[in-house]
């Protein structure tokens, strides 16, 4: 732009004083044009052409603007004398109290935001700042998510081989480096999507390492985060959606349980209570029975659904769902769940509740 700026200035006024150059001089601007399209389409692809960060925190905005106001030449301190010294002491302090205000702040144990992916589901679980992916969503959305909030998971967990619930994955292998990927004892006997096939042979040879799971095995995702499985077992079912890996997550008294795609049939397994309930297959009336509810009496539900033909969610659910507080991301997009300790959970949503 530093170029073409001139250069078209220089030819319009010369066409201004000479009118006859006009027309020798009319293929300048579409040229010099053209040049800078190239030279930005250029600039776009090379590497490390964009960066995607977080936004910064409120106390980092404030050390930032504190510094800048210290080091700036406009602010003259005197030179000599306690003036000197008082001025250092405080631009030390301002850094020491900015390093240290995140110790002190409010201590997110478990958040666990239900990404917008559309008709699939994808969570991201941050567990006292380790961050962990239940399902990836069938697009691009959950990666576009970890970018533009500056994470980068440690660990992703699928549930089952159907595109609406991995073929998110894609799009993490292009930007992320490799980490545990965590399936099922039945990932590999029952059958993929083909889509699906493919993207897991892309990890694999990409140096993906694979975690195989089955009822009772248990991790620690932080110091005091807790996930269990508790499907599939030794007996494993007929079928994809049957054979979804079921986890629960716990943090003192409050916990999220993931049911996958589950059927009614293999509800009838002993479940722990949860504060958090991910419903199962996007709200099909052939999951979430009332036996599983009043087994895991959840206060909060959350729907992750998208436009689709099969009428998720179903009014059956919704029915059974009527003492719960229910949230669908088709409806309130992206929703964060925060966990406390002590049982007590906040609900955030991107957007915000329409009344009827």
């Amino acid at each position: 732009m530093a170029l073409a700026f001139p250069l078209l200035l220089a030819a319009t006024a010369l066409g201004m004083l000479c009118p006859p150059l006009m027309p020798a001089l009319a293929w300048l601007p579409e040229r010099v044009v053209s040049l800078f399209n190239a030279v930005t389409s250029l600039s776009a692809d090379m590497p490390l052409a964009m960066i995607n960060a977080a936004d910064w925190p409120a106390w980092l905005i404030a050390l930032y603007a504190a510094a800048a106001f210290c080091a700036s030449p406009y602010v003259r301190f005197n030179r000599t004398g306690w003036r000197r010294a008082a001025a250092f002491s405080a631009l030390a302090a301002v850094i020491a109290l900015g390093l240290a205000l995140p110790r002190f702040a409010s201590r997110q144990g478990l958040a666990i935001t239900f990404v917008d992916v559309g008709q699939g589901d994808g969570a991201v679980m941050r567990a006292e700042g380790h961050v962990y992916l239940v399902d990836t969503g069938g697009g691009s959305d959950m990666a576009e998510y970890l970018l533009n909030q500056g994470l980068e998971p440690e660990g992703i967990f699928l549930s089952h081989g159907h595109s609406d619930h991995v073929a998110g994955l894609d799009s993490i292998l292009d930007v992320f480096p490799p980490c545990p990927i965590y399936v099922s004892s039945q990932w590999s006997e029952d059958p993929m999507d083909e889509a699906v096939a493919a993207i897991w042979q892309r990890a694999l040879a990409a140096g993906w390492p694979v975690v195989t799971l089955s009822a009772g095995d248990e991790l620690m995702l932080s110091d005091a985060v807790a996930l269990r499985v508790w499907h599939p077992g030794a007996v494993p079912a007929k079928g994809t959606n049957e054979n979804s890996m079921v986890l629960s997550v716990r943090y003192g008294e409050s916990a999220a349980l993931f049911t996958g795609d589950l059927p009614m049939a293999q509800e009838l397994m002993l479940l722990p209570d949860c504060t958090v309930l991910k419903v199962g297959h996007h709200g099909s009336k052939y999951s979430t029975s009332q036996v599983l509810l009043d087994q895991v009496t959840p206060a909060v539900a959350v729907i992750s659904v998208g436009h689709n033909s099969f009428g998720h969610p179903t009014q059956e659910v919704l029915d059974r769902l009527r003492d719960t507080a229910v949230f669908r991301t088709d409806e309130r997009g992206a929703i964060t769940v925060v966990m406390e300790e002590d049982g007590t959970t906040r609900v955030t949503a991107w957007l915000p509740e329409v009344s009827s």
